[in-house]
């Protein structure tokens, strides 16, 4: 608990830090919302690397290595493997 007129410290972080954590935020989000992958997905990517002031190139090569990683994840031989037995080895009974 703060006594009146204290202040909490502020910690500084470094510069690779916020990316590391900027990138698993960004992951997250993207896990939990899914990509769309659709004609437009790169001029969207373009217009938000704009709208914040980054090289479009930097965007979409950040944008890209998310992307891939959570192919990867999705396509990993475990959950591969995973959804496999339960759809196939735990089939459910409609009736």
């Amino acid at each position: 608990m703060h006594l009146e007129g204290e202040r909490k410290e502020v910690r500084r972080m470094n510069e690779d830090r916020k990316g590391q954590i900027a990138f698993l935020l960004v992951k997250h989000q993207l896990r939990k919302k899914g990509v769309r992958l659709t004609r437009s997905f790169r001029r969207e990517v373009g217009n938000e690397a704009k709208a914040i002031g980054i090289p479009i190139e930097e965007a979409m090569e950040f944008v890209e290595l998310i992307v891939r990683e959570l192919v990867e994840e999705t396509f990993s031989d475990y959950n591969v493997r995973e959804g496999f037995e339960e759809a196939v080895l735990k089939p459910t009974t409609h009736g």
